[in-house]
């Protein structure tokens, strides 16, 4: 995590105002690339519970906030540390657009 974080904090030069309030999943692979970026279901749009217009805005606001995690992590390869099998991350932003990187496994 604190690797993760020192990658980040040198290219910590975003300009975008950043609206995510919703924790994510970072999927990487063994050659230590992102490769997926999932949501918890707790914070997916529901169609039927909040209605069209609301699931359609909460929709666009996850897209743009994996597209700028997907920035984040273009360039933070990993692949130096000879990985064996993949790995997760909890990422998370607060109120006001710093992130969080956290580890959920117990050991």
């Amino acid at each position: 995590d604190k690797l993760l974080e020192y990658e980040l904090s040198k290219k910590n030069n975003f300009s975008k105002e950043i609206n995510c309030y919703s924790d994510f999943n970072l999927y990487f692979g063994k050659n230590g690339k992102l490769k997926k970026i999932k949501i918890y279901d707790c914070d997916k749009p529901q169609l039927f519970g909040d209605g069209l217009e609301y699931y359609i805005e909460d929709k666009k606001d996850i897209m743009i906030c994996k597209k700028i995690i997907r920035e984040l992590f273009k360039e933070t390869g990993l692949g130096f540390l000879k990985l064996k099998y993949g790995f997760y991350r909890k990422f998370s932003f607060n109120y006001k657009g710093e992130y969080h990187i956290a580890d959920d496994n117990f050991y």
